[in-house]
């Protein structure tokens, strides 16, 4: 995953959204539900890449067996934590907010939470997994 894929995801589902409303807002009206949700667009950065690529059996999403590069954003509780975790990383985060981990990496980022937080990982995948 690059860097500007923040700002493709957010583009992508906005312009969706108004290709999607058009015919709406051409009779005059507003529209009543957008069908198109920040999760679309996580999946079209994720597993739609690897899928389009014909590699969705070994990358794409964090699945026992598969191989993954995983990169960890830095939550924004600046002012309020997210109810949606999801529609944070798409609508808000930056470049900045990117911690990156190779595999090896994420190893040892583990490793040390486990040790010095007591962070719980099987219970940390399970919510990534529902996410």
């Amino acid at each position: 995953m690059t860097v500007p894929v923040f700002g493709q995801m957010r583009l992508a589902l906005q312009h969706q959204r108004a290709m999607d409303c058009l015919p709406i807002h051409a009779e005059g009206r507003s529209p009543l539900r957008i069908d198109l949700t920040v999760r679309d667009a996580f999946t079209w950065a994720t597993a739609n890449g690897a899928r389009i690529m014909g590699l969705e059996s070994k990358i794409g999403s964090l699945t026992p067996g598969k191989l993954a590069d995983v990169i960890v954003v830095k939550p924004r509780w600046d002012l309020v934590r997210s109810s949606f975790p999801t529609a944070t990383v798409v609508l808000q985060s930056a470049a900045a907010d990117l911690p990156v981990f190779d595999a090896e990496g994420l190893a040892e980022f583990v490793g040390q939470a486990e040790r010095g937080a007591g962070v719980n990982y099987a219970q940390a995948y399970q919510h990534l997994s529902a996410c």
